[in-house]
This record gives C-alpha cells, sequence and structure tokens, in this order.
C-alpha cells in the first residue's frame, strides 16, 4: 500500500458514534472504506451519522456492515408477523420445570430472534436509502456493502 502512497489504519473503539464525529477532519482526506461492526440496535444512525458528518466518507466511498443476516435468522425474522405473540409455557423461561440449561438456551434463541429482526429492520432501512447502493454477501452471518452516492 505504501508504495503506492496509500495508508491503512485500524482503530479498535468502544463507543462507535462518538468516534465517528471525531474521525471527521477537514484536514484529512475523507475514508473510502468504514467498516462497521457495532451495536445492532443503532447500526442504521451510524450508517446515517457517517453518510451526514462532512469529510468522513468520500463520494463512491464504500461502508461494509457486518452481521446482516445474523445467523441466517434474518429471512425467518422477514416473514414473521411484527406482532409478538405469546410464549407457549413450555418456552417461558421462568417456568419452573424448566433446567437452567433449557432457560439458558430459550433465553439466547429469544435475544437471537430479537436481533434477526433488528437487522432485517437495518437493511429494510439501507435498501430504502436513496444515499446508497446496496450490495449483500451471503458469507457467514453476511456482509453488506453499501456505495455512498
Amino acid at each position: 500500500f505504501q508504495s503506492h502512497g496509500a495508508t491503512c489504519e485500524l482503530q479498535l473503539v468502544t463507543d462507535a458514534m462518538e468516534t465517528i464525529t471525531q474521525l471527521s477532519d477537514p484536514q484529512q482526506k475523507p475514508f473510502d472504506i468504514i467498516f462497521i461492526d457495532a451495536d445492532k440496535p443503532r447500526l442504521y444512525e451510524y450508517v446515517d451519522t457517517i453518510l451526514t458528518t462532512p469529510n468522513l466518507l468520500r463520494k463512491n466511498g464504500l461502508m461494509i456492515v457486518d452481521n446482516v443476516l445474523w445467523k441466517g435468522l434474518v429471512l425467518e425474522a422477514a416473514n414473521t408477523d411484527s406482532t409478538p405473540s405469546e410464549p407457549a409455557p413450555t418456552n417461558d423461561p421462568t417456568s419452573p420445570e424448566m433446567s437452567k440449561e433449557e432457560r439458558v438456551r430459550v433465553k439466547k434463541a429469544k435475544r437471537a430472534q430479537k436481533l434477526a429482526k433488528l437487522m432485517h429492520d437495518f437493511n429494510q432501512s439501507v435498501m430504502n436509502d436513496p444515499r446508497i447502493t446496496v450490495v449483500t454477501l451471503p458469507l457467514r452471518d453476511g456482509l453488506s456493502i453499501l456505495l455512498k452516492k
């Protein structure tokens, strides 16, 4: 990279939203690529902030978003009714008949379903965003490549 005048910088952050705004520097060139692997409930907020923060991502720059198919459960989330249903008594993690292992398994499954719904909503939002073009790659938990127009 360096022999062609390009540099590569990786940063591990704990507060992504704060870091996004700090990375915008009018004295620096905007980024070509931004990789996003952050908390799922705020993913679209990150994308929107990156798109609206001046001098952060260049025109025709890429955002790569990880886990957009969330364990393959996103398709299932897309095909289910958005109205929550009452869990069956045998799937109630507070049920005294359940073993500790069963309660943990049920809680994990419910969390995975919730995250799959969040990722489905994120995918719908980016598909409908006129500021970007989206390609989703079905690799492992899914990657979306967002091109800033």
